[in-house]
Parts: structure tokens; sequence; C-alpha cells
């Protein structure tokens, strides 16, 4: 069976978000950018990609050095297809990794593609299936003290049984403010702090061990994303599990921080590391090394959505909740929402990503 590629349409589309939240390095813009890539078949089957990272280059990047790479090939090979997109972004950047997100948006779409050719739920494409739902999780911005506490009390009332926090700002409030969350909702609720990258080995030690005094789920990226000795010291000297999330994009560094045992938790971006392909390539090498893998994304749109419960179903163990479905777009390009309850993400049904895109919107919403 064959699948032979006959178009590439690439949009760059711009949806209002609901609202605004802050992180220690500025508040995050009115608009969410997305690159979607709509791969059409000669037999006229349609599969569907998005890119969340807000690059304005990836469009002009996949029409101009990748659309002619993807016309003419099988798009059931998706490891021949990654590999000749490595053998192209070589040859340009002299490196792999740049342009990932771009990769990514066509991975998703490929694996759409031949999830409808051969009649599969994309979950199915990539292993078992051991759930149907998927725990996610939340923001509570940067804030005061109360207004973190009225957030996180809503989230707990809407099903979410972790809590993630924004930290990095202010020093003595974020540890107020850890202690005031969890006074107010107990120990059934674990709390995760996310420091975005804002603190030196010294300032981490020294936050840390007085935010964990009640417990923490874990601490994401507390130092800058090339500090790997710092984080594997860092390790040795708190009790909460270290969370990367900045510090890598490729199986390479993802690697480099599981050799230098520097990483407890893989926070796992399908638009960071080049989609559900490569993913899976770092998910298999952190079962080997006994490291623990969750997922995010930056604001997803349904498409990316739809790819990242699908990829969560599959991982044999899921014991941290994923950062997945924020819900603070104002609109989706879906024809019908993904299905939330209780804090998760239901997996789609039907064949592919078992979503339909309304193309409608992404006219009206394309830039």
């Amino acid at each position: 069976m064959k699948a032979i590629l006959r178009e590439v349409n690439v949009y760059g589309v711009k949806v209002p978000r609901k609202g605004t939240w802050s992180l220690h390095r500025g508040t995050i813009p009115t608009h969410s950018t997305f690159t979607l890539v709509k791969l059409v078949s000669e037999d006229g089957v349609v599969g569907w990609g998005e890119a969340t990272i807000p690059f304005p280059t990836i469009k002009p990047l996949i029409e101009y050095y990748l659309s002619d790479l993807l016309i003419g090939r099988n798009a059931l090979d998706i490891g021949h297809i990654h590999d000749e997109i490595d053998r192209v972004e070589m040859m340009v950047m002299e490196r792999i990794g740049f342009w990932n997100p771009a990769r990514a948006a066509i991975d998703i779409a490929l694996h759409d593609m031949k999830g409808k050719y051969l009649g599969l739920p994309v979950s199915a494409l990539l292993g078992s299936s051991y759930r149907d739902r998927i725990p996610m999780i939340k923001n509570v911005g940067i804030g005061d003290v109360n207004n973190s506490v009225q957030i996180a009390e809503r989230l707990v009332e809407d099903g979410y049984r972790t809590v993630k926090i924004r930290v990095g700002a202010d020093e003595k409030l974020d540890v107020a403010r850890i202690t005031a969350l969890h006074n107010h909702l107990g120990p059934d609720i674990p709390i995760r702090a996310d420091a975005n990258q804002a603190w030196n080995l010294k300032q981490a030690v020294s936050i840390i061990k007085r935010m964990e005094v009640n417990g923490l789920e874990s601490i994401e990226q507390p130092l800058k994303r090339w500090d790997i000795n710092g984080a594997r010291e860092l390790m040795s000297l708190i009790e909460a599990p270290i969370m990367a999330d900045e510090g890598f994009w490729t199986l390479d560094e993802a690697m480099a921080l599981m050799q230098n045992r520097a990483v407890n938790i893989l926070h796992l971006y399908l638009s960071k590391c080049g989609g559900l392909y490569p993913a899976m390539q770092i998910v298999n090498a952190a079962r080997a090394f006994d490291v623990d893998v969750t997922l995010g994304e930056r604001l997803p749109l349904g498409i990316c959505e739809a790819a990242d419960a699908h990829f969560a179903a599959v991982l044999p163990k899921l014991r941290y909740p994923c950062a997945i479905s924020y819900d603070l777009n104002e609109d989706d390009l879906l024809t019908s929402s993904l299905q939330r309850s209780a804090g998760c993400l239901h997996v789609p049904e039907g064949i592919g990503l078992g979503i339909e895109v309304d193309e409608h919107k992404v006219s009206f919403y394309s830039e």
C-alpha cells in the first residue's frame, strides 16, 4: 500500500486568547500563533498537523525547503521522510533540531494520514493503548497569594488533581504562595512549581528547600537549559524530582541530561521535539534510564491536542499529569471540540487523529 503525497498546504493562523497570565519573564501575548500543515494524497486522503511554537519562519521554511521534498513521497514511510528532513536540515543548518516545529507539523499530518489509510487511530500506530483519558494539569500564573489560592481552588473544583504554579519572580512571595496552596488545598493535591530557568544553583537550593517543606510533586526547569552540571548537583541536594522542559528539544539533548543523571522527568513537547516519531525515540531512551516522561504544549489547538492525547495514551507509565490542554484560546479549528471531564482530556475516537478540521475557520484565522 502507498499513499503518494500530491499537495502540501501550509497556513499561519492567529487565534485570540481568553485571557492572560504571567511568567517571571513577562505576560503572555493576547493571541496564539500556530502553523498548520494539510497534506493531500493522490487518492484525496487528507492529513492535518500543527506546530504550536510561535516562530514566523515555520511557514516559509516548510514552503521553501520541505514541500518539494514531500511531494511524490509515500506518506506511510514516516521514518524515511524524517531521514530526508534530517539530510536537508543538516545540509542547510549544519545541525539537527532548529527545524523541529516545522518537522512536528509535518509528522503529525503524516500520522493522521497513515491512520486513515490503515483504518486505525494514531495511538494504534504508536503502540498499545494504556488509557483513554489523559490526566491534565493547569497553570496558576505569577500573582499574589490570594489570587493564586483562588485560581488553584477553582482548578480543583473543576476536577484537576495536581496544580502547577509559576515561580521565579519573587523568592519570598513564591514560598508564601506555595505554602498557602498547601494549607488551602491539603496534602492530597500535589503542587508542581515551574521556574522557567529563573535561578542559578545557589538560589535554587535555597528556594526549593523552603518550598518542599510540605512536599512538591516536582520542580520544573529550575536552572538555565544548558546547566547540566548544575542540575546534576541540584538533584543531590533537594528531595523534589527535577523536570526538564526548556532543557531539551532533541534526542541527543535528552540523552545528555539522562546520561549525566541531571533529570528525573522529561516534559516532552511534540512541537519542540519534532513530532510523534522523534518523541517515541525519546520515550524509549527514557525507559532505559528509568526516567519518567510527561507531555506539555504551548496553548495548543485541537489538532496538536489530539496528537498529544494519542501519544499520552500509549505511554506505559504516566505518573505526572500532562500540560497539554489549557483551554485558553477563544476558538478552535475543529468542527467539534475534544472532550474533557474531571481534569482529563479524552483520547479522540476514530481513525487517524479522530478529528475533523473546520477549513472555514482555518481561512478566517489565517494571516
